[in-house]
């Protein structure tokens, strides 16, 4: 692999679920999740949800760790 990416993604979560907080921002119930790609945008490993009133380089060491 000569290249991966790594993102993340806030979901609005309306019916609740793991790692769900009220983001004032979004006026909404909101989770967040990381996501570790190849160079083609293919999905390699997702982390467990994250509460989503923190942006996505919110103790990305640790979850990216835990990716692997």
């Amino acid at each position: 692999m000569s290249s991966i990416q790594l993102d993340g993604s806030h979901t609005p979560a309306k019916r609740g679920g793991e790692a769900v907080v009220y983001q004032n921002r979004k006026k909404s119930k909101i989770t967040n999740v990381l996501f570790l790609t190849d160079k083609n945008g293919l999905p390699l490993a997702m982390s467990e949800p994250i509460d989503g009133n923190h942006n996505d380089l919110f103790r990305v060491d640790f979850f990216f760790l835990k990716m692997l």
